[in-house]
C-alpha cells in the first residue's frame, strides 16, 4: 500500500475516522490493528516476523531492566534482535562470500540462497528491526521499560513510519501512546500540508523525473553521451531526495492525524558546507542512531588515540553503507 496510491488514502481517512470516534479505550487498539492490516497489505506472510520481533525486543527489554546481566549476555540480546534482519536481508550476500572463500582455498561449499529456501525479503525489516534495538538499549541505558505488550507493539508498527521511517525512538513516540492525545487547533491544516507536499514531490518532481529520464540513462548508459550522463547523475540526487523526503513528509502528516509527532528526517541537506553537515540533515534518524548506538559506544572524537578516531568514523560509515544494501558496492560506499 504505497503512500501515492488511492488505497492508502482511503486507508487513511477510514483510519483516522474510526479513531477518533472511538471512545479513547480503544484508539491504541485501533492504531495496532490498522498497522497491522497497512503491513499484511504488502504481504500477509510478512505479519509473523514482525509480531515476533516486536515480541522478543519486548520481553528481552524487560528481561535486561529486571535483571543484572553481564557486557556478554547483554551483547547476545542485542544481537537476537539483529538475527532477522541477517538472514533475510543479508544471507545471500554473506552466503556468496563464503562460497567464493572456500572455492579460492579448494574447499567449495554450497549454500542455499533465500530463493531456494522460499525466503522472502520483508519490507521496511531495516527500520524496524533498528527501532527495536534502540528500545533495548535505551531500557538498559536509562533504567524504562514498556509494561503493555499491545503499546510496544504499536510503537514498532506504527504504520506511517513502519515502512522507510522515520526511526522513532523510545522516548520519541511512547509517550505519546501513553497519554491521551488531543487535535490541537492548526494539525489538521499541518498534517494536510505535509501529506499534499509529500505528494507533490513524489508525483510532479521525483516521478517524472525519474520515468522521462533516470530509467532510461541507467538502464543503458551506453546509449548516451557523456554530457548527458553528468546530467543524469545530477538528476539522480534530486530525485533520491525528492523521492525519500517525500516519504517523509506523507508519514509526519499522517502521524499527525492521529496527534502524534514524528521526528524529521531531512533539514535542506544539499546546503551542507561539509560531508559531517551533510549527514546530520540527511535521513537524520539514521544519522543519529549510528551516532549514539555505534559512534558513541566506540569512544566518538574522544578516543585515546587519532587512529581510534578514525576506525571509529570508518565502522560507522561502513554501516551506514551496509544498512543501504547487501553488496560490496555498499562497503565502498560507506568508506
Amino acid at each position: 500500500m504505497l503512500f501515492q496510491t488511492l488505497h492508502y488514502a482511503i486507508f487513511l481517512i477510514l483510519t483516522v475516522g474510526l479513531y477518533w470516534s472511538a471512545p479513547y479505550k480503544y484508539r491504541l487498539h485501533i492504531l495496532g490493528m490498522a498497522s497491522l492490516l497497512f503491513y499484511g497489505s504488502w504481504n500477509w506472510k510478512y505479519l509473523p516476523l514482525l509480531l515476533m520481533v516486536s515480541m522478543l525486543a519486548w520481553g528481552l527489554g524487560r528481561f535486561v531492566h529486571r535483571k543484572k546481566i553481564n557486557n556478554w549476555i547483554y551483547g547476545t540480546c542485542i544481537f537476537l534482535l539483529f538475527v532477522p534482519l541477517l538472514i533475510f536481508k543479508y544471507w545471500d550476500w554473506v552466503g556468496e562470500n563464503i562460497m567464493l572463500f572456500t572455492s579460492l582455498i579448494n574447499l567449495p561449499i554450497s549454500i542455499a540462497t533465500r530463493k531456494d529456501l522460499g525466503i522472502i525479503l520483508p519490507v521496511g525489516i531495516s527500520f524496524f528491526t533498528f527501532q527495536a534495538v534502540s528500545y533495548l538499549v535505551d531500557t538498559k541505558r536509562h533504567g524504562k521499560e514498556e509494561n503493555n505488550p499491545w503499546r510496544f507493539f504499536t510503537f514498532i508498527a506504527f504504520f506511517p513510519q513502519l515502512i522507510a521511517g522515520p526511526i522513532v525512538r523510545q522516548h520519541e513516540l511512547l509517550p505519546q501512546l501513553r497519554k491521551p492525545l488531543l487535535l490541537v487547533k492548526g494539525d489538521i491544516g499541518k498534517a494536510l500540508f505535509r501529506i499534499v507536499k509529500g505528494l507533490i514531490k513524489k508525483l510532479l518532481f521525483a516521478d517524472i523525473l525519474y520515468n522521462t529520464m533516470l530509467e532510461q540513462v541507467f538502464t543503458a548508459p551506453g546509449d548516451f553521451r557523456g554530457t548527458e550522463l553528468w546530467i543524469a547523475i545530477y538528476a539522480y540526487t534530486i530525485w533520491i531526495y525528492y523521492d525519500f523526503s517525500a516519504y517523509t513528509d506523507i508519514a509526519i502528516g499522517s502521524a499527525k492525524l492521529f496527534g502524534i509527532k514524528l521526528p524529521e528526517n531531512f533539514n535542506r541537506p544539499y546546503q551542507s558546507s561539509s560531508v559531517a553537515e551533510f549527514w546530520r540533515k540527511w535521513h537524520i534518524t539514521l544519522s543519529n542512531w549510528v551516532r549514539d548506538y555505534i559512534y558513541y559506544p566506540l569512544g566518538g572524537a574522544r578516543a585515546d588515540k587519532e587512529w581510534k578516531i578514525y576506525r571509529n568514523i570508518l565502522i560507522t560509515m561502513v554501516v551506514i553503507g551496509v544498512w543501504h544494501g547487501a553488496s560490496w558496492n555498499f562497503v565502498i560506499y560507506g568508506i
